[in-house]
């Protein structure tokens, strides 16, 4: 909490202030604001691919009786994903409008039109994304009376003033969307090994059945060594285990590419699943930083980006370690 506080040492007053407060009419720096919005962005874009990935993945694994209606619901997502991307990328447009308005202020008029165009490409954006999403009921509407009451502005601080209540709402609603996917992600990731695993079910019963017998093989041998010979107990152990052996190093051929199939796809998940999350976060950040923007202007102090930056560059990461992680053979 920023506060200013009066006090007297020494019979004089001396003024503490805590919190950074801008000198004279310095307008803010919205760099961080635009870069990280810019981040999120390109989180939206690796996102569609990675969704769409999993739900592929799905579809080959399904019984056929389940393959048509989730072909539909991947063609219905692809439709909805263009709305999600032309919403954020009106909010890039934003971001980066206000970023002008703060580097140049000399030529605000101008820059704030750039304001009031970004918030009607919002406006037009919304439309189709709304139906699509929960929460998002008259959305559109309010933006397009929104775009009306930012083109009147003249300043800065009054523009984000102005905007402030529908940009956090509209963060909320993307966030909550990606929270949705994020979820749907999770429940392929705790299915994804028995779906990998049904076709091969009754093979794979059949090794785990032999390699249970290994293991009691093992204890036989261990129980023999305490009452025969060395040489008679590891004569039966082996003898027992020649059959066996060959059976898992059969298997083998099968078995540990389907298992090295199954761990990468789990591990696959996982990193699509925290990008989602990462996304999620960053989202809900940008809406409070926002709302930290407005309190920022209003009491005449420079606003902290700390916690937008940090959630940007987690989604950064991210995307480096799934880009990463696809690009080995």
């Amino acid at each position: 909490m920023k506060w200013i506080q009066f006090r007297r040492m020494g019979g004089k007053a001396f003024l503490i202030i805590s919190g950074f407060m801008l000198a004279g009419c310095q307008t803010p720096d919205l760099r961080p604001f635009r870069d990280s919005t810019a981040q999120i962005h390109s989180s939206v874009l690796e996102a569609k691919d990675l969704f769409l990935e999993e739900q592929e993945r799905v579809k080959d694994l399904v019984p056929d009786a389940a393959k048509a209606t989730l072909e539909k619901q991947i063609e219905v997502f692809k439709t909805n994903w263009a709305a999600r991307v032309n919403v954020m990328e009106s909010m890039v447009k934003y971001a980066s409008s206000l970023a002008s308005v703060a580097e140049a202020p000399d030529k605000s008029k101008t820059a704030l039109e750039g304001v009031g165009q970004s918030v009607s490409e919002l406006a037009i954006a919304a439309g189709p994304y709304a139906p699509a999403v929960e929460g998002a009921k008259d959305i559109a509407l309010e933006l397009i009376d929104l775009a009306n009451r930012v083109r009147a502005v003249k300043q800065l601080k009054k523009a984000v003033l102005t905007t402030d209540k529908d940009m956090q709402r509209v963060a909320r609603i993307l966030s909550a969307d990606f929270g949705i996917m994020r979820r749907e992600l999770e429940d392929k990731q705790s299915s994804i090994r028995n779906l990998m695993d049904d076709p091969l079910s009754q093979q794979l019963q059949a090794r785990r059945q032999v390699e249970k017998r290994v293991g009691a093989l093992a204890e036989k041998l261990t129980e023999n060594l305490r009452g025969q010979p060395l040489n008679n107990a590891v004569g039966g152990f082996n003898q027992d285990m020649s059959e066996t052996q060959k059976y898992l190093e059969e298997s083998d051929k099968w078995y540990l590419p389907h298992k090295a199939r199954v761990e990468l796809a789990e591990r696959q998940l996982t990193e699509h699943v925290k990008l989602f999350r990462d996304t999620e976060a960053a989202l809900a950040q940008w809406g409070k930083a926002h709302g930290e923007l407005t309190r920022a202007l209003q009491e005449g102090l420079a606003p902290d980006w700390t916690l937008l930056r940090q959630s940007a560059d987690r989604i950064e990461k991210s995307i480096r370690k799934i880009t990463k992680q696809d690009d080995k053979p």
